[in-house]
Formats: C-alpha cells, structure tokens, sequence
C-alpha cells in the first residue's frame, strides 16, 4: 500500500472540510488490495454534530453498504492536519 497517497488524498479532504468551515480532517477506509473503500470529512460544524468527525463519518459511511463484510482487513486512514500544514497517518486494524 502507498501510504504516502492516501494521506495526500486525506489532506485534500481536510482542505476540503475547511473550505466548508468545518475543522481540517479526512479520513479514508483502504482495503487490503489498496482500494479507497470509503472517504470522508469532519463535518462537526456544517452538519452541528460533535460526533461527526472525519473518522467517524468514515466508519458510518462504511457501515451503510455491503464494504462492511472487508472492514475487518481493511485499513484506516487519517490526517489531523492544522490547515493542511501538518498531518498524521494513522493505522487501525479492526480487531487487532
């Protein structure tokens, strides 16, 4: 997996969340293969939802479709990016 993608393509979703005048976070959902699966922004402000953070749209989102079935080896990624200047890559692995 090209890690160094996904976190470029979750800082354009954090620029994105802050272009929309929510905080700058993105999040995606790869599959084992290296396929996004899922993508999404914080919108705890448009939305007026403290829980919606980018990662848990994320998950939500996973949760409406049948891509819940390739969760369990999928992987997660996240920027928490101060205005898209700095970032962190995470990695979740669902039960491990």
């Amino acid at each position: 997996m090209d890690d160094e993608r996904y976190l470029l393509r979750a800082i354009d979703l954090a620029a994105r969340a802050r272009s929309k005048g929510n905080e700058p976070f993105g999040a995606l959902i790869v599959d084992p293969d290296g396929n996004v699966l899922v993508e999404a922004e914080n919108t705890v402000v448009t939305a007026r939802d403290c829980t919606a953070h980018a990662e848990t749209n994320a998950v939500r989102e996973s949760a409406r479709g049948l891509i819940c079935r390739g969760w369990r080896e999928s992987a997660f990624r996240s920027t928490r990016a101060a205005g898209a200047v700095g970032a962190v890559l995470e990695r979740v692995r669902r039960g491990s």
